[in-house]
């Protein structure tokens, strides 16, 4: 290992500031492949500055703190987020119980997102039975550039956070919470899973429910999305600067994905004869065509569900 004279960081590998720019530049030009995207989060995991003995007696690796320096401190944020920007990939799938298909990358890394996401949120519902096999497939589309920072489920709702290598340090213990909106049903397969931790002193939740089907329920859906809300006990060891009963109060940032089953109120054929003559995906600065009729767009617009949150 060395440490270099200009700024004090320790390289696992004989090079210099100098020498490692070029590098970094060299290697970008083959970022296409995936043996690059994994070289280049590898590298970044092994540069890191010293850390005073006292900085560190001061410091839980576990819960972090809510301040900028939380966890291996600001250097590390300026060096890891010089932009101070997390880029997040946000996934929901109802599998109908199906294996997914052997080829994820166009779900995975979507034609639209040109740089791959420091963090992953999948969420999925009535979800293929093997857990662990749909984690391992998630992870292998991935590659060594991320790993599982955690997984969990009720009944048939699925979620799982994915998160760059070299951020796992920056990142508290995670922490997790379910509910059912049909407790009384031997198979779960309404309610929400929800996972919480903090990145450098931000504090994020990321939800994935299933609620309740048929197109006349908007009320019933409305109501799930209310007691997931209220029941939802997060942050639990995570610290909290202000403490909520609504829990999407209790934090930085909010993700909310999943089956939310609001339909369009339009004729099926009409719908049908509009997907064939539309072509995806819809220009964002466009409006959409059947939007008007859409009941998520109206519960918005009414403020009876996800207030302050913005449709992605």
């Amino acid at each position: 290992m060395f440490v270099c004279d200009v700024c004090g960081y320790i390289f696992c590998h004989c090079v210099c500031c100098h020498s490692r720019t070029k590098s970094t530049i060299t290697r970008s030009s083959r970022a296409g492949s995936t043996d690059s995207l994994a070289r280049n989060s590898l590298l970044a995991a092994q540069v890191l500055r010293l850390i005073p003995t006292q900085e560190a007696r001061e410091r839980n690796y576990l819960y972090g703190r809510l301040a900028s320096h939380s966890l291996l401190g600001a250097a590390e944020l300026e060096h890891v987020f010089p932009d101070r920007e997390v880029k997040i990939f946000v996934g929901t799938w109802n599998m109908n119980g199906q294996p997914p298909p052997r080829e994820l990358a166009d779900f995975i890394f979507p034609n639209q997102v040109k740089h791959v996401p420091d963090i992953f949120a999948i969420g999925t519902q009535e979800s293929y039975s093997e857990r662990t096999e749909w984690d391992i497939t998630i992870q292998e589309v991935l590659g060594p550039s991320h790993l599982l920072l955690h997984s969990y489920y009720l009944g048939t709702l699925h979620l799982s956070i994915f998160i760059r290598r070299d951020l796992i340090w920056f990142c508290s213990l995670p922490e997790d919470a379910s509910l059912s909106v049909r407790p009384g049903t031997a198979f779960r397969t309404k309610g929400a899973v929800a996972i919480s931790f903090a990145l450098f002193g931000s504090t994020f939740l990321f939800v994935t429910a299933h609620l309740t089907a048929h197109q006349e329920k908007v009320k019933e859906r409305v109501s799930d999305i209310k007691r997931i809300i209220r029941s939802i006990d997060l942050p639990k060891n995570l610290p909290c600067r202000h403490r909520s009963k609504d829990v999407t109060n209790n934090f930085d940032y909010v993700f909310w994905c999943g089956d939310l089953n609001f339909r369009l109120g339009e004729p099926r054929a009409a719908v049908l004869r509009w997907i064939e003559q539309t072509e995806f995906p819809l220009p964002p600065h466009l409006p959409h065509g059947l939007l008007h009729a859409d009941q998520l767009t109206a519960v918005l617009e009414d403020g009876a569900a996800f207030r302050d949150f913005k449709e992605a």
